[in-house]
């Protein structure tokens, strides 16, 4: 009966070391998949609009359509593009991307984490603002000036020339993600337009890259991007924020499940040994 009620009470313990990683190990994979998802949606909208042109020509109405629809909190108009940024004989390719100044400083991402300098040069348009990890690998510090190329050139009787243009820097972002810190560049948004040939000439709004659509609940996202697709129709490409980091967040479903199903594993074995005990004593009795 001791050796019976020694194995009993080591299942117990078996069983409740089991419960207790399974919950700690499922409640850290649902922080890093929450953690991550922040990361993306604080840079990027939940919802992201592409044109099937090259750009967005007078997306002022679409935007004011766009936000008529329930559930859908903002219609944000934004710039990227791909630059080579050079200093001093260091040349490394980036991101460039551009936001009105009242959506950017609602991005807690970017202005929360600031580590040199300040947003008010992006507010001013007197200045860009770069990743941490790329204004380190380029040697510049806040008041640098740094060369923007991009491939968006113009050809001449010589060759095709590069758009080359330079400008100080007046800010480094850190976001936590490497990736992005070593090739982030933050230009203001009515610079960002003359620079990728986006602007007006004769005035007006001109025309941006993508839209990017804010929501009330995350998890709707998906529902609300169908909406779209149906109402835009063959006008625009719609990707919800799941779709845009879909290996990534498919790694993590993957990766949860495996390790539920090992943890569970570890429970089945404690509670074979519990219904082994319970049958030894009722033998025994």
């Amino acid at each position: 009966r001791g050796f019976i009620s020694i194995t009993t009470w080591f299942a117990i313990i078996g069983i409740t070391l089991g419960v207790a990683t399974l919950i700690l190990v499922t409640s850290l994979m649902n922080g890093i998949r929450e953690e991550m998802t922040s990361q993306f949606i604080g840079l990027d909208g939940h919802i992201t609009i592409y044109s099937q042109a090259r750009a967005f020509g007078d997306y002022q109405p679409a935007v004011d359509a766009i936000k008529q629809m329930p559930g859908i909190t903002s219609v944000t108009p934004k710039i990227s593009g791909q630059v080579m940024v050079t200093n001093q004989g260091t040349a490394i390719g980036a991101q460039a991307v551009a936001q009105p100044w009242e959506s950017l400083a609602t991005r807690t991402l970017i202005t929360q984490h600031v580590t040199a300098g300040t947003l008010d040069g992006i507010r001013d348009e007197t200045g860009i603002v770069l990743g941490e990890s790329l204004a380190r690998n380029l040697r510049v510090e806040v008041g640098d000036t740094v060369t923007l190329i991009s491939p968006q050139g113009r050809a001449t009787i010589a060759g095709f020339i590069p758009r080359m243009k330079a400008y100080p820097v007046v800010a480094t972002v850190k976001l936590g993600m490497h990736a992005i810190d070593s090739g982030l560049v933050i230009m203001p948004f009515a610079e960002a337009q003359q620079y990728f040939l986006l602007a007006n000439p004769e005035g007006g709004d001109g025309a941006v890259s993508n839209l990017e659509v804010m929501v009330k609940d995350v998890h709707a996202a998906s529902s609300i991007a169908r909406s779209l697709r149906e109402r835009l129709g063959d006008t625009a490409r719609v990707y919800d924020w799941q779709q845009s980091n879909a290996s990534i967040f498919a790694a993590l479903t993957v990766q949860r499940n495996v390790m539920v199903i090992i943890l569970a594993l570890i429970i089945l074995v404690a509670a074979f040994n519990i219904i082994s005990s319970l049958v030894m004593l009722v033998k025994e009795k």
